[in-house]
């Protein structure tokens, strides 16, 4: 009878004496392709592998073993049309009180922006609006047009309003440029072009009979 005793309080001495599984240390990633504007899909790697990715929501949950204090890095790659973070997440395994996790945002700026033109003309309707050599849109009978184009951010965006057609002849400037510098966001850019109409110069021409011939009278 003392064989299974002994056996069982073995078994219980080298059960207490295992080391306990490190503790989850939870985090939370979340990716914003604008602020407040999730993105999802953008793939969390560590040590080059996958290991989460973002929801609808723009979040990842994820959960790592190791020693309290321990920095592990994360990196995060962002969908196509998006630039991915140049530097990682570094991670420092602690746990907080009421079950609270630690998390990080993270931005996935796009690399084309809307640009959206709101113009007007003064004096002049009906002006073609010319964009990388072919007409994007045309003012109306009140002289406003509105017009949507892509661009990378930080770059120039130009439009030519075209007076190259004779019924534009008196306008001044002639075929004047509007310029865009593309922020880091969609927009609205208000245009503004005033033109002046030149004078028409009249000239009158006082048409002259035929000079009699022959002897004329002196006076």
């Amino acid at each position: 009878m003392l064989a299974p005793v002994f056996a069982a309080v073995s078994a219980a001495g080298c059960s207490s004496m295992q080391a306990t599984p490190p503790p989850d240390f939870k985090f939370a990633v979340t990716v914003e392709s604008d602020p407040g504007v999730a993105m999802s899909g953008a793939v969390i790697s560590r040590g080059g592998k996958e290991i989460a990715r973002s929801d609808a929501a723009g979040k990842a949950l994820l959960a790592f073993k190791g020693a309290e204090g321990e920095t592990i890095d994360l990196y995060v790659k962002c969908p196509e049309d998006y630039l991915s973070p140049t530097r990682p997440i570094s991670v420092r395994l602690s746990k907080l009180a009421d079950d609270k996790i630690l998390g990080e945002t993270v931005r996935c700026a796009a690399t084309k922006r809307k640009v959206v033109v709101s113009l007007r003309t003064d004096n002049a309707v009906n002006v073609p609006v010319i964009y990388f050599g072919r007409e994007i849109a045309r003012t109306d009978t009140s002289g406003a047009a509105s017009f949507y184009v892509t661009g990378k951010p930080g770059e120039t965006l130009q439009f030519t309003l075209d007076t190259s057609d004779k019924s534009f002849e008196r306008l001044r400037p002639q075929s004047p440029q509007l310029a865009v510098l593309v922020g880091d966001h969609d927009e609205i850019y208000p245009l503004m072009q005033r033109f002046e109409l030149q004078k028409q110069v009249v000239v009158t021409v006082r048409r002259q009979g035929p000079r009699p011939l022959g002897p004329q009278p002196l006076h």
